[in-house]
């Protein structure tokens, strides 16, 4: 039986203290959840590895569960353990929330959760449902992934959607990613990455993956920024779980959080539909330098064996498509984009991968 989650809990609404045990921070974390003293009822989390309510916030807690026999009714996550977090406000201004510190670095790193909504009312609902942030925002280089209903009047389908920046440190909201990130199933386990760069401070790159199918879609950010815009801002300290919209019964659950650095400053992306039209972009790049692609059908390890760059290792093996590896010429921000027609027999089997010839940094292998 689904059982209203703050009803089943009962609300501890906490007001300007900030409750946490003394954890020490670390430069990247990763939990699947299976630690926590969870149950089919739900466990607070408040307490639990070093998370906490946010200070100043008018919050209740999230709460650990187990999948099996769980109060929300929510499904097993395909690619989860025995246990996830979740968290349903009781309605404006009061919404869950878990926040945990940590060490953030520099470079390009990435964000992966696994997120599932539902709405345990009845009738019509409210935005917003959840999100996810780096903290603090604003005061960091910050931003938040939203999720918000399609139809707040119809509540069966939700959206994931960015507030972030542009080069100028304006703030925009709202910005969805592509049609993937539109009329997302209630009731069903999505896994979201994001990729950002703290030396440029870009948002570089999303992606989204339907964890019962394996469907996944990703997408490149040319222009979006984290808080400061291109000049950048304070490191963020932390992360935020987040869930609850203007009534109550707005739930979202969270499994298999990761955040860790690539230990790459060089990253490309390829954007577009296959077969048709498709972009590839590479930042990051020194300035106004040669920048080698490298592409080909085969990932593997290839030691480069001759000069420039002689002895680097490529993720993508010979041999490599007519006209790669290819030279081009970066922009007085390092970056670099091509574009052109992609036929279906490459669709899935394309890699390509960028070196800086400068410094003989090596990207991402990107696949398409």
């Amino acid at each position: 039986m689904r059982t209203h989650i703050h009803a089943l809990l009962g609300p501890a609404i906490v007001t300007g203290m900030a409750l946490s045990l003394a954890v020490p921070a670390s430069a990247q974390y990763s939990s699947d959840f299976e630690a926590l003293n969870a149950s089919g009822n739900g466990v607070l989390l408040t307490g639990q590895d070093g998370y906490y309510i946010p200070d100043g916030t008018d919050s209740v807690d999230f709460y650990a569960f187990t999948y099996n026999n769980n109060g929300i009714g929510l499904p097993k996550n395909p690619r989860g353990g025995a246990q996830f977090i979740a968290g349903s406000g009781p309605g404006s201004p009061t919404f869950a929330r878990a926040q945990r510190d940590m060490t953030w670095g520099s470079g390009i790193w990435e964000v992966s959760v696994d997120v599932c909504c539902t709405y345990l009312g009845s009738g019509e609902s409210q935005d917003n449902l959840g999100s996810f942030s780096l903290q603090p925002y604003p005061g960091s280089a910050s931003y938040i992934q939203l999720f918000s209903w399609m139809d707040p009047t119809n509540p069966v389908a939700w959206r994931s959607t960015f507030n972030a920046y542009d080069e100028n440190g304006n703030g925009y909201n709202g910005v969805s990613p592509g049609e993937g990130w539109q009329n997302l199933k209630i009731d069903h386990w999505y896994r979201l990455r994001t990729t950002l760069d703290f030396d440029q401070n870009r948002i570089l790159q999303t992606s989204i993956a339907d964890l019962s199918t394996g469907e996944t879609t990703s997408t490149c950010f040319g222009t979006m920024y984290l808080e400061g815009g291109r000049n950048g801002s304070a490191q963020p300290t932390g992360f935020r779980f987040f869930a609850g919209g203007g009534v109550p019964d707005n739930v979202t659950a969270y499994d298999n959080i990761g955040i860790e650095p690539t230990g790459r400053s060089l990253w490309t992306c390829i954007n577009g539909d296959c077969p048709g039209l498709v972009s590839i972009s590479v930042s990051g790049a020194t300035s106004r330098g040669d920048v080698a692609l490298v592409a080909g059908l085969t990932g593997g390890q290839y030691v480069n064996p001759k000069p420039p760059c002689q002895g680097i290792t490529i993720d993508i093996n010979p041999p490599f498509l007519n006209g790669f590896p290819r030279v081009e010429r970066a922009s007085s921000d390092g970056k670099v984009f091509i574009a052109g027609d992609m036929p279906r027999n490459l669709c899935g089997r394309l890699y390509v991968q960028a070196v800086d010839l400068t410094t003989c940094n090596v990207s991402n292998a990107a696949n398409k």
